[in-house]
């Protein structure tokens, strides 16, 4: 093996940021989408042909979520899978594990949170593997340093250090920001890591804040031969 032959061919993109940011349109850029909706947000993309499916809050919509999933991603009419969101998810998959266990509706014990840990792992391992692009949207949390008190804008899920480290599953991380200037929202994609946000990139070449479409980043991508 050779870093030479290295290319991307398909792109894994986490995007989070404050609600009705614009996430949910970004990830409709990208071809031939399917949504995994958890939100009830597709309103934002009526009239687009897209197809989706609502998933209720409850661990019987999570369970059906994650049988739907591997099918959905079989599909070849299918080119990108969207889970919208990450943040509305979690809480379902907690429901799952305290049904599971007989404690629900309870509150979560140590235990629980420390099993949802780990089947969130698994989750994000399967979810990027599959050859298909793949958008990821959260919403977003204030979050303080106990040591340091700094402040970061992360990712809502749960636990203290996952938050943090969903870096490392995807190429492509994300802060979406709406910006107002004379009467005038405009919606950029925060690539590029500061003392605030934990962003990134793999693609290179692409600016600190960048146009949120698929086409525009595929077309910077090809440009730097990672594509």
């Amino acid at each position: 093996m050779n870093t030479k032959d290295l290319k991307m061919t398909h792109m894994k993109v986490m995007v989070w940021g404050e609600a009705k940011s614009g996430k949910t349109t970004f990830a409709a850029t990208f071809p031939r989408p399917y949504f995994f909706d958890m939100d009830v947000g597709m309103l934002s993309l009526a009239g687009q042909d897209i197809e989706y499916e609502t998933y209720d809050g409850t661990s019987a919509g999570y369970q059906k979520f994650r049988k739907d999933l591997p099918k959905i991603a079989e599909r070849d009419d299918i080119d990108t899978l969207v889970i919208d969101s990450l943040s509305t998810m979690h809480p379902m998959m907690m429901d799952a594990i305290q049904k599971m266990a007989g404690t629900y509706p309870g509150m979560p014990q140590i235990k629980e949170y420390g099993i949802q840990v780990v089947q969130m792992r698994k989750f994000l391992f399967e979810l990027v593997r599959y050859p298909k692009h793949v958008v990821l949207i959260g919403h977003e949390q204030i979050f303080q340093d106990e040591i340091t008190k700094e402040v970061f804008i992360l990712p809502l899920m749960v636990g203290k250090k996952l938050p943090k480290q969903l870096g490392l599953w995807f190429d492509e991380f994300y802060h979406m920001e709406a910006m107002s200037a004379k009467g005038e929202v405009t919606y950029k994609l925060r690539t590029v890591k500061n003392r605030r946000y934990m962003c990134g990139s793999r693609i290179g070449g692409l600016q600190e804040l960048e146009e949120p479409d698929f086409n525009v980043l595929i077309k910077k991508a090809k440009a730097g031969g990672k594509m």
